[in-house]
């Protein structure tokens, strides 16, 4: 930020009559949110709360501009100022968000002139290319007092104050970071910062609640449906517990998983909301599915004739039609059978049909007429259920991308996996990853021009370089078949993986920059810039980022960002 805004703003600040007028608006803009909230509750019933204060805030500062800003950026600010608004009666005002780099070096020329030599100009604005505003991570805020309240709270939010000499200024980081006197101030000097890094001695893989808790924000905004959170395969690689809180923070209503034994974990760990588990490749356990109250989904009239063989306590079933994957689910023809035999279950007391549910083969297309036979499949089922006088039981068809790209597959509630951890098969939206896996260099070596790298040599040096290795392989993770522009991050620049992937190392070529051991490097990340995402890796692997999140191994340690924190 520039020394002449900043100037005003202390001047604004120290204002009484200023505060008095923020009092006011204040008051005015919430009572405008209050007014707004039907409206908001007929366009998306989850959410009329945090709408209308959208709503009314974007009322009160018309002038802003929110675009620009890394989505996981725009979600926590979002969230914290609706946040503070309602709960609090705090606004809180973007002065300043993402900035591209011409105008970022406009700022930075301006402050050199002002301040006479760039070190000094360096204190108070970066460079274009080490500018967090450039990258869409950072954020100005108005005034002094919403400032102070997201200093307060903003690390539920991932925002954070980052500099003494600046209370207006917050960055979205997953971990709090170490307060830096000014932007220039050498953070390899500051207790903590290199620890902080250089502490990480095996690779970990961070899971990033906050992330979740915005993708779930993003399909709730898209849907009037319940949303259900899917955490099979441990929550997409990122901690079935661990996602499912922070998605169930979020206002996720129910939770799927692929087997009871998943959806038991989930109660052991304290979770009360509706759980389905749908596939059974052994056969139902009525017993265990009724002792932790999880619902069960039934497939075929086998399936269901098998679960009320068991003769255990009432349970809860959604009947399961195949809707065009064919890979489970009931065929249409056999669908009348299966209800009459739920029917019977019902009447005896030993099943209460709840669901109904289908898969969208095609959702990945994005396209509504692809979906439309299963469309049409799920009201056919519906229909048929009710006339058997079962009720009027939940439908559900659509995942992820139905969720993101097609509202007529919505039916009662859409059932989001991939979505939850950033991952939109439809790349409809642009959602939030929600991890970040890093390793530590192991050892770094000088190597001359011509030294072949790895096995088989296929990699040669065309100059005088470093090569660092990381103790991550495909053992790990890291799909030995990739592009040659695969990459990590290290120390805010990419550096390209040399030579193939050993089951237990990589070696990174480093050019003219050399990196002590304990130098810690990212192999992916929701940063963006020089931190390869998940999808830079399925695209280097010629796969999808659904096997690059669940195929991270077990020698990977895995931790948490903002320990007990679960929502944005």
């Amino acid at each position: 930020m520039d020394h002449s805004r900043a100037l005003r703003r202390r001047a604004v600040a120290n204002d009484p009559s200023s505060a008095a007028k923020a009092r006011v608006l204040a008051a005015v803009t919430r009572f405008v949110a209050v007014l707004l909230v039907p409206i908001a509750f007929c366009r998306a019933p989850g959410r009329a709360r945090f709408l209308a204060c959208q709503w009314a805030l974007s009322l009160r500062f018309p002038a802003e501009d929110l675009r620009g800003l890394a989505p996981q950026t725009l979600a926590a600010f979002t969230h914290a100022r609706a946040e503070a608004f309602w709960r609090d009666g705090q606004l809180i005002g973007l002065t300043s968000g993402h900035r591209d780099a011409a105008e970022q070096q406009q700022i930075f020329a301006a402050e050199v002139r002002r301040s006479g030599s760039v070190p000094a100009a360096r204190r108070r604005v970066l460079p274009p290319e080490e500018s967090r505003h450039v990258q869409g991570l950072a954020l100005d805020v108005r005034p002094t007092e919403g400032a102070r309240w997201l200093e307060r709270h903003g690390g539920r939010y991932g925002l954070y104050r980052v500099y003494d000499n600046e209370w207006w200024h917050f960055e979205y980081r997953t971990a709090e970071p170490v307060r830096l006197p000014h932007p220039d101030a050498p953070r390899a000097r500051v207790p903590g910062v290199i620890e902080r890094r250089s502490t990480t001695l095996r690779p970990t893989l961070l899971t990033l609640p906050a992330a979740v808790t915005a993708n779930v924000a993003e399909i709730r905004a898209r849907t009037r449906g319940t949303v259900m959170a899917v955490v099979k395969a441990d929550g997409y690689g990122h901690g079935a517990v661990a996602v499912a809180r922070a998605a169930v923070a979020a206002g996720a209503g129910w939770l799927g998983t692929t087997s009871v034994a998943e959806a038991s974990a989930l109660r052991t760990a304290g979770l009360a909301v509706p759980i389905l588990t749908w596939l059974h490749p052994s056969g139902i356990d009525a017993e265990a599915a009724a002792a932790a109250g999880v619902d069960v989904a039934v497939g075929s009239v086998d399936d269901l004739g098998g679960l009320l063989a068991q003769r255990a306590p009432l349970v809860r079933v959604h009947l399961h039609m195949d809707t065009g994957m064919s890979r489970g689910g009931c065929p249409r023809g056999q669908w009348a059978e299966l209800i009459g035999l739920a029917q019977r279950g019902q009447q005896a007391g030993r099943v209460r049909v709840v669901g109904v549910m289908g898969h969208l083969a095609l959702a990945d297309q994005a396209d509504p007429a692809a979906n439309a036979p299963a469309v049409a499949a799920m009201r056919e089922a519906q229909r048929a259920v009710r006339a058997a006088g079962l009720g009027s039981p939940l439908a559900h068809l659509a995942a992820t991308s139905g969720a993101v790209a097609d509202p007529a597959t919505h039916f009662g509630m859409v059932r989001v996996g991939a979505g939850l951890v950033g991952i939109d098969p439809s790349e409809t939206v642009e959602m939030c990853g929600a991890s970040r896996l890093t390793a530590p260099i192991v050892h770094t070596t000088a190597a001359p021009a011509g030294t072949p790298v790895g096995y088989g040599g296929a990699y040669v040096t065309d100059r005088a370089t470093h090569l660092s290795v990381l103790p991550l392989g495909y053992a790990d993770g890291i799909p030995r078949e990739r592009s040659p522009e695969a990459g990590v991050e290290i120390r805010g620049r990419r550096f390209p993986v040399a030579g193939r992937v050993s089951m237990d190392q990589i070696v990174i070529d480093t050019g003219a920059e050399y990196f002590p051991p304990g130098t810690s490097a990212t192999v992916f990340g929701p940063d963006g810039g020089a931190t390869p995402t998940i999808h830079d890796w399925a695209r280097w692997a010629g796969t999808i980022p659904h096997t690059i999140v669940t195929g991270i191994g077990p020698r990977v340690k895995r931790s948490m960002a903002n320990e007990g924190e679960h929502g944005i």
